[in-house]
């Protein structure tokens, strides 16, 4: 009898061992899956984020460039806004001295915005060392706006 008892707290015990290991397990699965998803959001929202801001930005450009690239200097933003001419070269950039970057041609998302009037990129910028968003549109005078947002900043 004694044995009998001792022998169904042993399995007692290791059922609820093995249901707390299953309960960890589940939590962590649920957890990651999230964090996965929620981030797939986030992303996919600040790149809409990014192609409306382009847009607007576009649509000021085009109605008077040299007016609005001197006043976008004195507006904070957390995104990046390139002007790049059809060659390549940087016209302007508001975070950083465009004498001093290098030819943007061949970057994708400028490329695509050459051939076909738009394209985006995410990949590691060697200007700010980090993993970036790129959307470029080209403008009705030929130059290529883009607006880049650093991906840590979905988080």
């Amino acid at each position: 009898m004694v044995l009998a008892i001792s022998w169904v707290i042993k399995m007692r015990n290791k059922i609820f061992k093995n249901l707390l290991y299953l309960a960890i397990l589940c939590s962590v699965l649920t957890f990651v899956a999230m964090s996965v998803f929620m981030y797939s959001l986030f992303y996919d929202q600040m790149k809409n984020e990014i192609r409306t801001e382009t847009l607007y930005i576009a649509t000021a450009l085009n109605i008077d460039e040299d007016s609005y690239l001197s006043k976008l200097n004195e507006v904070t933003s957390i995104n990046r806004i390139t002007i790049i001419d059809t060659d390549g070269t940087v016209l302007f950039d508001t975070n950083y001295d465009k004498d001093k970057m290098e030819n943007h041609l061949y970057r994708p998302e400028v490329k695509s915005a050459l051939e076909t009037g738009k394209g985006e990129a995410t990949r590691y910028s060697t200007t700010i060392n980090q993993q970036t968003f790129y959307y470029a549109m080209q403008l009705d005078n030929g130059h290529i706006l883009r607006v880049a947002s650093i991906t840590s900043s979905v988080i």
